[in-house]
């Protein structure tokens, strides 16, 4: 977890800035990328089986790739970032894809506290929630924002994902984010009364370019921890009653 001593303020500022400097490249990565991601997709929309007009909130929604489909399934698509240089990237692939998409400025916890109780079908939030500097509240925050038979579908990087092999030392600086690994993840949704519906893995090249060391063939027949940990990132579907 982060430093107890660090100012949430400070954090997210020194957030937003490094993203805001990424933008570019993170939308020119994701472009590149997003044909390798077909069967993530393709689940994903399985299993959030979306029916016309609900409503989806992408939380951290980065340069849109994620909200785009989303809107292209039939949702009606709120969509936030810290990163006002993100949005704009967003705003763009929305244009070319000929969807709609509402574009909010500000980080998750506070834009989905900004939000009517039971405003959304459909939370997505991938490759967010490890940078949040209060893991709990926006969780909750998850469940006040979902109406009744909500989902909730997000993803964090595995323990030896590819995302994080030249990070470990930075998780000892004062100001680090929370690195909470998938298994941590659907415990803490379990202790906060969410039901854990789905789970699988990703095991492709992460977006700084470094390839996964495992492929999905060869942790298929391993313990579920053992494959959550080797994932590139893994993706749970999660219910509230």
């Amino acid at each position: 977890m982060m430093n107890r001593d660090v100012a949430p303020d400070d954090w997210l500022e020194r957030t937003r800035s490094a993203w805001n400097e990424r933008a570019s490249s993170w939308d020119r990565m994701h472009r590149e990328v997003d044909a390798t991601w077909v069967a993530d997709k393709e689940r994903m929309l399985a299993a959030l089986a979306i029916r016309p007009g609900e409503r989806a909130l992408d939380a951290g929604c980065g340069p849109g790739q994620w909200a785009v489909v989303l809107a292209q399934a039939g949702a009606t698509v709120t969509a936030t970032d810290l990163s006002p240089e993100m949005l704009k990237y967003a705003a763009r692939r929305a244009a070319e894809a000929g969807v709609t998409l509402d574009l909010r400025e500000g980080d998750v916890l506070a834009q989905t506290l900004a939000l009517p109780a039971g405003a959304f079908d459909i939370i997505h939030c991938r490759c967010v929630l490890q940078f949040t500097h209060d893991l709990v509240a926006v969780l909750e925050a998850f469940a006040r924002a979902l109406a009744p038979g909500g989902r909730l579908l997000t993803a964090v990087p595995g323990a030896l994902s590819p995302i994080y092999r030249d990070s470990y030392r930075r998780f000892l600086e004062p100001q680090a984010n929370n690195r909470v690994n998938p298994l941590e993840l659907e415990r803490l949704l379990e202790a906060l009364g969410w039901q854990v519906r789905d789970g699988w893995g990703i095991y492709t090249t992460a977006g700084n370019g470094e390839p996964n060391a495992f492929t999905e063939p060869d942790v298929l027949r391993l313990p579920k921890p053992l494959q959550q940990a080797a994932a590139t990132y893994w993706v749970t579907l999660a219910t509230r009653s």
